[in-house]
């Protein structure tokens, strides 16, 4: 991933943030001012762990457990104030002991640095958005994928195959090898149960092993398609390319999906 400007404002901004509050020794503050700074962190701690749930993960973590993760890291910098003022001071010391002259400047910068520095490494880290680009752009999907898919749903009745059907009509797909991930339209229907392994399945043999082709339903909508070899033999060519669906033994695998 590139670095954009919005990663070096957002650099920024964490290192202000950072460094402003590391600026501060929480065990001189009394009242008032007390409650606002730990609030203030508490309100930084709530976002950052919004923002690393959340980031490259858009399609599995839903918005609900985002808000959770970003409450419950406000809560532990706010509940336990009183042990990071301890750890603070105890810093504090370290530094003074090492004969570091203005311990406090120092650290805020240190933790300034250590704000911007995570933006970036977040930018370089690849996230989906590499991986989907490996996959290659979303098309249309054709008659063969269409049929296999087909094939899984028309196996049971239930289980968000009237929804997933609806989903197919208009879905589209990139594909690597083996797998085929979906995008559906946002307007369609979605299944009750919002994640699981679609339970029918579907079996092939090829070069005298084994297959199985495998659904799974991401957010209540199609998420994605792979096939799997029983035996994998790195020593011989592997070929996960899409069966005929004549080929396909359709069957239900599961009913506790």
């Amino acid at each position: 991933m590139q670095i954009t400007s919005k990663h070096v404002a957002f650099a920024a901004g964490r290192a202000v943030v950072y460094g402003a509050f590391s600026l501060v020794d929480p065990n001189r503050l009394q009242g008032w001012r007390k409650h606002a700074f730990w609030a203030g962190l508490a309100a930084v701690a709530a976002v950052e762990g919004a923002v690393v749930t959340r980031q490259g993960r858009e399609d599995w973590v839903s918005p609900s457990e985002t808000v959770g993760v970003g409450a419950l890291s406000a809560g532990v910098t706010y509940g336990g104030q009183e042990l990071w003022a301890k750890a603070d001071a105890w810093f504090m010391d370290v530094l003074q002991a090492a004969g570091v002259r203005q311990p406090r400047l120092w650290y805020a910068g240190a933790n300034a640095l250590t704000g911007a520095a995570m933006t970036f490494f977040d930018a370089w880290t690849p996230g989906e958005e590499d991986d989907e680009d490996e996959l290659g752009e979303a098309e249309p999907i054709d008659d063969h994928l269409r049929g296999i898919v087909r094939g899984l749903l028309n196996g049971i009745t239930g289980y968000g195959a009237e929804e997933l059907f609806a989903q197919l009509a208009t879905a589209r797909a990139r594909s690597s090898e083996g797998l085929w991930e979906f995008e559906v339209d946002e307007d369609a229907p979605r299944t009750v149960i919002r994640d699981y392994a679609f339970p029918v399945v579907g079996t092939f043999t090829r070069g005298g092993t084994e297959h199985l082709v495998q659904l799974d339903v991401y957010d209540g909508q199609l998420g994605s398609l792979a096939i799997y070899a029983d035996e994998f033999d790195p020593g011989r060519d592997a070929d996960f390319s899409l069966p005929r669906v004549d080929e396909v033994d359709f069957h239900l695998e599961q009913a506790d999906a």
